[in-house]
């Protein structure tokens, strides 16, 4: 996470994408892709110590944000011991893989959650980077990851999926129902309220926040999020999961029981409502296009914005506590 900023670089823009005649999701590029924009700059003295609200470890400012700081971990006893490549990356150009999806795997709105997914499911996707099925145009973030996985050798990729596959995956979202939220901005690329406490209707959106965002800047692994969703997309998303649609097939068909998994369908419990609308958009405009996401993109092409947003609603909020809000 400390070189997010490089990473990610920006996002999409409406005037930059190159829709397909038949996505219907191009809405959700609106509000679902991070972005760093530029702002004055933050002074700090490298030696300035940097504490999070419930770490009793500290950091010089250097130590997180310098160009050789690597992934930050303010609770090394939650996790197994980080593999080079987690925590540092190995070869001049890669970077850690924990820098981004973080140490325990939980990661962020902008980056997938790696926690808990099977090892035969991550290698996978590496195998679609590297053959251009994935990642080949856009987002930056994907295009990003292709050429990351072209960097990393075998023997590292394979230590870090078996550490990732490793752990049990601890959802740190809690999704609001809520016709008000607030107004927000992209900072540190996450959305970020606005000073003054403005509020505005939330429409067709998923509005995901740090709950404590000074210990999000400073890559507090803890921190969590909530996501505001329309009233309604917890039952409407249900209703997608368990029964269907039309034509589209109920979620938990490939994606198991309380979309838990199932084969080589990954886990959506309690991940990053933003994450998977973001991923729908990908497979209904045909740039995730390994052979197993076939079936998936033929679902997501035939859902509507709606559709898209509560069935994602619906999967994080099965991690943990969802409540409806004024």
């Amino acid at each position: 996470m400390p070189h997010i900023a490089a990473l990610l670089l920006v996002a999409w823009a409406c005037a930059c994408t190159a829709a397909s005649s038949h996505d219907n999701l191009q809405s959700i590029v609106q509000w679902a892709y991070p972005q760093a924009p530029p702002g004055k700059p933050t002074h700090h003295s490298p030696d300035e110590i940097i504490r999070v609200s419930d770490s009793r470890r500290t950091f010089r400012y250097k130590d997180l944000f310098g160009a050789d700081s690597g992934a930050t971990d303010w609770f090394p006893d939650s996790h197994p011991p980080l593999p080079r490549i987690v925590a540092h990356g190995t070869v001049p150009g890669a970077e850690s893989c924990g820098g981004c999806h973080t140490v325990n795997g939980e990661g962020l709105p902008a980056t997938a959650a790696l926690a808990g997914l099977s090892r035969a499911y991550m290698l996978e996707q590496i195998d679609a980077f590297r053959r251009g099925l994935r990642g080949a145009h856009e987002p930056e973030s994907a295009t990003f990851m292709a050429k990351e996985v072209k960097l990393v050798g075998n023997h590292d990729i394979a230590q870090a999926v078996d550490y990732f596959a490793s752990l049990t995956f601890k959802p740190n979202v809690r999704v609001a129902e809520t016709a008000w939220v607030p107004r927000t901005h992209w900072r540190y690329y996450v959305l970020g309220a606005d000073a003054g406490g403005h509020r505005e209707p939330i429409g067709q959106r998923i509005i995901e926040m740090p709950v404590h965002p000074a210990d999000y800047e400073h890559y507090d692994t803890h921190a969590g999020f909530i996501a505001y969703v329309p009233p309604g997309s917890i039952r409407r998303g249900a209703r997608l999961a368990n029964i269907g649609s039309g034509s589209v097939l109920a979620c938990a068909s490939c994606h198991g029981d309380r979309l838990q998994g199932l084969g080589t369908a990954p886990p959506l419990a309690g991940r990053s409502p933003t994450y998977i609308a973001r991923e729908l958009l990908l497979f209904a405009s045909g740039q995730r296009d390994s052979p197993n996401a076939a079936p998936m993109r033929h679902e997501a092409e035939q859902l509507t914005p709606k559709e898209a947003i509560s069935a994602a609603a619906y999967a994080a909020s099965l991690g943990g506590e969802a409540r409806a809000e004024k």
